[in-house]
């Protein structure tokens, strides 16, 4: 995994890398162990440049307009201070902590440009880190980002596989371990489902960093209704075999979700309406569904919504 790793990052790394002769900005970070040489330092090969750093990076560790490899450097300030790693970042509050994880999501979603960055940057500081503390924090990062975006198809199968080979890693510590198998799980779905359409809230990330799931309720024809637990990556069909599971039907498979808008602003409507059921895609995320309901959007247009289960309408 090692090889493929750097052979891959080597083909889309900085055209001015530091692999051939003559330093470069990339060549002069500190090395893994944390101390560098006086004067000009020795060239770092592709393998090096992927191991773990205390030091912020120059650039970016991928071939990027200036613009996004400015945005790159400061995506890692931000994982050095999540992980502790950056100088006086050893005792950040959880607010702090969930505050960083939210930018870094956030650059990732808005700009597909940086995802890859993102991803390596992760994997660069998942390599070889030699404090368990910072090592477990990076991983559960790694989970975060994970159930919140895939990597790029180029980039895919070489993030599966290096996640992978952490989870059957002997050596690897048990919580960092639990981390990478989870950042597996979430990548799983995501490479299946996409991006989030909405940046995780405060309460998704704390919840998903704590392990535990968020409920909301869907409602039924006859206005009965079940509470359907989820976290960021809970697509639509999962929550609809949940549901299934809750009500003991075992042919779910003719029966999905649906957003129910109800006209109720009067003064726009002074008739009752019937509600209209709105089709959801089945890859589309429960927690994106829940921001959207939420969102202040919905109530200046008069109109309530809610998740309603039922049988599909085949036409």
């Amino acid at each position: 995994t090692a090889g493929k790793l750097t052979q891959l990052f080597k083909t889309k790394m900085l055209s001015r890398t530091s692999l051939s002769s003559g330093a470069s900005p990339a060549s002069t970070a500190k090395s893994p162990n944390g101390t560098s040489g006086g004067g000009v330092a020795a060239p770092l090969s592709a393998d090096e440049l992927l191991q773990w750093s205390n030091e912020p990076v120059p650039t970016s560790l991928l071939r990027l307009a200036p613009e996004h490899a400015a945005r790159a450097v400061k995506m890692f300030l931000g994982i050095l201070r999540y992980c502790g790693d950056a100088p006086g970042s050893e005792q950040i509050s959880q607010a702090q902590a969930i505050e960083t994880a939210q930018k870094l999501l956030h650059q990732g979603l808005k700009r597909p440009e940086l995802r890859d960055e993102l991803y390596m940057q992760l994997v660069k500081q998942t390599r070889g880190n030699p404090s368990s503390g910072s090592r477990s924090k990076a991983w559960g990062l790694f989970n975060l980002v994970s159930a919140s975006m895939p990597p790029s198809k180029d980039f895919t199968g070489l993030i599966s596989e290096y996640v992978h080979s952490a989870v059957q890693d002997m050596e690897e510590g048990e919580e960092a371990k639990e981390a990478a198998a989870a950042t597996w799980a979430s990548l799983k779905r995501s490479t299946k489902c996409g991006p989030r359409r909405t940046l995780p809230s405060v309460e998704e990330i704390v919840a998903h960093i704590s392990g535990v799931k968020l409920t909301t309720i869907v409602f039924f024809l006859d206005e009965t209704f079940e509470e359907v637990a989820y976290d960021i990556t809970t697509s639509v069909a999962e929550a609809v075999e949940q549901l299934a599971g809750l009500i003991r039907l075992q042919n779910f498979q003719t029966f999905t979700l649906y957003e129910a808008v109800r006209p109720v602003n009067p003064k726009l409507n002074p008739e009752p309406l019937p509600d209209e059921h709105l089709l959801l895609d089945e890859h589309r995320y429960v927690a994106d569904i829940v921001a959207e309901l939420r969102h202040p959007r919905v109530v200046r247009e008069g109109c309530q919504s809610r998740l309603l289960f039922k049988k599909r309408m085949f036409r």
